[in-house]
């Protein structure tokens, strides 16, 4: 058990390390199912996609891991917006600070009008509001478009020129504080699975820095668990397959699918 917990012996303390780290552990569990369904799609992707001449560098692409992959990828935003505001909380627990808000949004906006001066160490302050205003917010704002209005990721991208799973990205957008799809940019190119592995690291390492200032341990908490199905399904007699690609544009679909005989077959046409 990590020094942490054992150090938050209180109830409302122990308690509240006790939903962190399960948060986590759910993060834990949708990336690593994210890392497994993009390295499956992009070996499946680049086993049609080589025999297809003519295809553009960037081009759309669907299939049912796919699906299952932005599907994880979404939860894991989901729930690391859950983990930054129990980080938070239990910080504010540790401190006893009362009356404190739930999120972390929140918080940040007390610590500038400077609430709770005389209980938060500055060097914790700093911590929180360094980190809130150079990655949390962002965090924040994916998480709040996908649920309050439209869909973060529908689809992915796959970058012809790259090999393996590094080529296939969830192109998430520059702006997500616009709240309308339409007036999103792509410019900078933003891997959504990346993203989220990096707001992991981030969201643990301020825990760990916080923790430091009560001098409640001196290394990071290693992390040995791996999730692993909890059910085996058998392959069936028949397997089909299918695979929607388009162009950059999406004007243009091929349609991939492989039968019982694992005939392969691909048709094109115009959206």
């Amino acid at each position: 058990m990590p020094e942490w917990i054992k150090v938050l012996d209180s109830p409302s303390k122990s308690q509240r390390s006790e939903m962190v780290l399960q948060r986590a552990y759910q993060v834990i569990f949708h990336l690593d199912n994210c890392t497994h369904l993009r390295n499956v799609a992009s070996t499946q992707l680049e086993r049609y996609t080589l025999n297809i001449e003519g295809e553009p560098d960037i081009i759309q692409v669907w299939s049912p891991d796919i699906s299952n992959l932005i599907v994880n990828f979404l939860a894991a935003v989901s729930v690391l917006r859950l983990l930054q505001n129990e980080t938070w909380r239990m910080i504010s627990t540790a401190y006893r600070l009362k009356n404190s808000p739930k999120s972390m949004r929140d918080a940040h906006k007390c610590m500038l009008r400077g609430i709770w001066s005389q209980f938060l160490p500055n060097g914790v302050k700093s911590m929180i509001c360094e980190y809130w205003e150079s990655a949390g917010s962002k965090l924040a704002a994916y998480r709040d478009f996908d649920q309050h209005h439209d869909a973060l990721a529908r689809l992915c991208v796959l970058d012809c020129k790259k090999v393996g799973a590094e080529g296939l990205w969830i192109w998430l957008p520059d702006n997500p504080d616009a709240k309308n799809a339409k007036l999103f940019s792509y410019s900078n190119r933003i891997d959504g699975l990346d993203f989220a592995i990096s707001q992991f690291l981030l969201v643990h390492e301020l825990l760990h820095s916080t923790s430091m200032q009560w001098g409640k341990f001196d290394s990071f908490i290693p992390q040995t668990l791996r999730f692993v199905p909890a059910i085996s399904h058998e392959m069936g007699a028949c397997v089909s397959t299918a695979i929607c690609i388009h162009d950059s544009e999406g004007s243009v679909c091929d349609i991939i699918g492989q039968d019982a005989t694992s005939r392969t077959t691909i048709r094109r046409f115009r959206c």
